[in-house]
């Protein structure tokens, strides 16, 4: 067959018998890996317009193969992938395939999110979290280990838009298709894996170098904010390299990064848009702009099969990330014992902060223990 004919074969309004889709699956499979995206795209289209035609498992089967075979070629195309893998679940709704519909459902959730992994910044510098001194924080000392928290528990109920993306998609169901309906319900039930932890990362110009910033170069504010009134801490890591996990198209399907939140007041969060998940995840109004945020992102699609009760806060070991931990100035002499004891031989520094003498307005680390 030669693409002419294949071109004619698709086009044609006559439907296609068994034959005639395996000469397509025949003449694709052995010619594919010279396609252009816009190769790749136009077929697609011609086979899920077939699809519409017919109905037919054979057809519905042809498009599976041939996303796999897309996405194994073109592993990080992105757009043109989330759009294959959003019409694949379109095409079991109609097909009455529910069990393949949660699989595509679930492969879009987790590459919309990998979208934004080429920004991540990861193990270049060191990370600050301010923290209370509670139960579970001197936990996390004592395992070693970071916690994460789906976005609905952080203090401002803005963060993130994909939240309210969300809610505002369900209120409006009844305008859209069944298969639309279905996706977007799952979509939500999925979204409850998508964990988080805030930290702040930054550098400063150093003599023409970039250099890791002091906890006293932090804002004050964040004490206020975050760490209980300056009663609580804050916890300086370094991660190592293999502490992440990068996009993978085999069966590990496991998402863990750390990338800068944006800043705006004038972004639509928009699922056709490229930026979609970047806006959803990330995108925080200016006046957050002073802390400086770094989100730590993590998410199995393994675990969000639409049915498992996720985790509230679960956690990640983490051993001998933490570097230091700086006590609040108005922390308790009963919580600094507390976290002493969470130390215990660790190689961790412990300080407490204090009023700078030579700058009154601002604090300063002060080596202890």
């Amino acid at each position: 067959m030669t693409k002419d004919e294949l071109d004619t074969l698709l086009d044609r309004d006559e439907t296609l018998n068994e034959q005639d889709y395996s000469d397509v699956q025949d003449w694709i499979s052995s010619n594919y890996n010279g396609f252009s995206e816009d190769e790749w795209n136009a077929y697609f289209d011609k086979l899920l317009k077939k699809f519409d035609k017919e109905n037919n498992k054979i057809c519905a089967d042809l498009i599976k193969k041939y996303v796999k075979e897309f996405h194994n070629t073109c592993p990080r195309k992105f757009v043109l992938y989330l759009k294959m893998i959003e019409a694949c679940a379109y095409v079991c709704v109609k097909s009455k395939d529910e069990d393949s519909f949660v699989k595509y459902v679930q492969e879009y959730m987790y590459n919309v999110i990998a979208q934004i992994t080429p920004n991540a910044i990861n193990h270049n510098m060191d990370y600050y979290s301010f923290r209370g001194v509670t139960d579970y924080s001197i936990k996390e000392i004592v395992d070693e280990e970071i916690s994460f928290a789906h976005p609905r528990s952080f203090n401002d109920p803005l963060d993130t838009l994909f939240n309210w993306w969300i809610e505002e998609e369900i209120k409006h169901l009844d305008q859209k298709g069944l298969h639309e309906q279905e996706f977007i319900l799952l979509l939500k039930k999925m979204s409850e894996h998508i964990k988080m932890r805030c930290l702040i990362g930054t550098v400063k110009k150093d003599n023409g170098n970039y250099v890791d910033v002091e906890v006293d170069d932090l804002p004050v504010l964040m004490w206020s904010h975050y760490a209980n009134s300056h009663k609580g801490m804050c916890i300086r890591y370094h991660f190592k390299e293999n502490f992440f996990k990068d996009y993978s198209i085999d069966n590990s399907k496991e998402l863990l990064f750390i990338i800068p939140a944006k800043y705006s007041d004038a972004i639509k969060v928009e699922r056709k848009e490229k930026d979609f998940m970047a806006n959803a995840l990330l995108l925080k109004s200016k006046d957050w702009e002073y802390e400086n945020e770094k989100r730590m992102i993590f998410y199995s699609q393994n675990l969000a099969d639409g049915e498992k009760v996720p985790n509230e806060f679960p956690t990640i070991k983490c051993e001998g990330a933490i570097k230091s931990i700086y006590l609040g100035v108005r922390c308790s002499d009963a919580d600094r014992r507390k976290v002493e004891k969470a130390i215990g031989d660790k190689n961790i520094r412990l300080y407490k902060m204090v009023i700078d003498s030579d700058k009154p307005t601002r604090l300063k680390a002060k080596r202890i223990g």
